[in-house]
């Protein structure tokens, strides 16, 4: 299952999302955390509850993917992929720890199109968390192996 934060056209609209727009079929829910840390901890909790099976979420606003990150931290959920746009300091501890596996600069449709098609390669086996495999987006993709290349 797929959960989304204010998800972006270049994730959900079919045409824009070049044909993967298709999972967002998969998602279980569309939630606005309106950049607010608490409303995504909340929101992704209601998730998780909702959702025994929840294994991802991504987020298109600053704080959702660190506010989903602190949320699963306090559940015991066990791993959820979590990945999202914008660079703030918390994003960046989370790719550090481990807790948030991408985040990518926001850049609009073409960022919502690239961080979904990493998350399905996530899904699909495709990519690892091991295999630190680069995959570019057109824009900077933060992860724990790239952090370095863009001073971090």
């Amino acid at each position: 299952f797929f959960f989304f934060f204010q998800a972006e056209d270049g994730i959900r609209d079919f045409c824009l999302s070049r044909g993967l727009g298709d999972v967002y079929k998969r998602q279980v829910s569309e939630q606005a955390t309106d950049d607010d840390l608490q409303k995504a901890v909340e929101v992704t909790e209601q998730m998780m509850n909702a959702n025994p099976g929840l294994n991802a979420v991504i987020s298109a606003d600053g704080s959702g993917a660190a506010g989903a990150a602190r949320a699963v931290a306090d559940s015991g959920h066990g791993k959820i992929w979590i990945g999202g746009f914008d660079v703030n300091d918390e994003n960046i501890e989370g790719v550090k720890d481990g807790s948030i596996y991408c985040i990518a600069a926001q850049d609009g449709i073409e960022t919502g199109y690239d961080t979904l098609r990493m998350m399905i390669d996530i899904a699909d086996g495709k990519i690892t968390h091991a295999d630190k495999r680069e995959v570019w987006v057109n824009n900077m993709k933060l992860m724990q192996d790239t952090l370095a290349d863009y001073g971090y």
